[in-house]
């Protein structure tokens, strides 16, 4: 009975050990084209995603477009967890305010990317679209934004600069398209989205 009992002990220990190494499976998000793992933590190690949060703004005459970044940690993304920008926006044309998302950064969503800014995609050098003017180890940041509406998105590569000693930020968004669509869905707003090009922002 004492053998049955220690054998039964052993074998759960051993179950346990291995259930918890599963969930508490730590993998850098550098690792680009990793499996999704049951319970993995999808985790920025080297806090690379860190130099982009903050309140950036960029002004061009008529024109401002101003993004807040914050970043998420160990974020429950479907059956895993990992570390993710997500963000807010306000754009204002001819002193008209066009978009303005900004309060939805204080929502606390169990899903991350209910938020108009996301993403954790990191980019070396020789991915695309390339960097000519970047670090050897440097990474920029692969993100998306959406309209207020979600039925328009597109893409967001983040490269940190100093500008006469000022932190900036330069954007370049291109891009788009849209979300599903259903029977009965209000038809997608033209022109509600922010133009595609590169943006130089300053951090405030």
């Amino acid at each position: 009975m004492k053998r049955k009992i220690l054998f039964l002990v052993i074998n759960l220990t051993i179950l346990l050990n291995i259930s918890c190494n599963a969930q508490n499976q730590i993998i850098n998000i550098k690792n680009q084209g990793y499996p999704e793992i049951s319970g993995a933590y999808y985790k920025d190690i080297d806090n690379e995603l860190n130099a982009f949060e903050g309140t950036w703004l960029f002004t061009n005459g008529n024109v401002s477009l101003k993004i807040v970044l914050v970043k998420k940690t160990m974020a429950r993304t479907g059956n895993y967890f990992e570390d993710i920008l997500v963000g807010e926006y306000q754009y204002i044309v001819n002193n008209i305010e066009k978009i303005n998302t900004l309060s939805s950064l204080s929502i606390n969503y169990t899903d991350q990317y209910q938020h108009h800014i996301w993403g954790n995609s990191l980019l070396k050098n020789r991915n695309r679209p390339f960097c000519t003017d970047c670090a050897e180890n440097e990474m920029r940041a692969l993100i998306s934004i959406g309209n207020p509406t979600k039925d328009f998105f597109q893409s967001l590569v983040l490269k940190k600069l100093t500008i006469n000693g000022t932190t900036a930020l330069r954007i370049l968004i291109f891009g788009g398209g849209g979300g599903k669509t259903y029977e009965g869905d209000t038809p997608p707003v033209p022109g509600l989205h922010v133009p595609s090009g590169e943006y130089t922002f300053i951090k405030q």
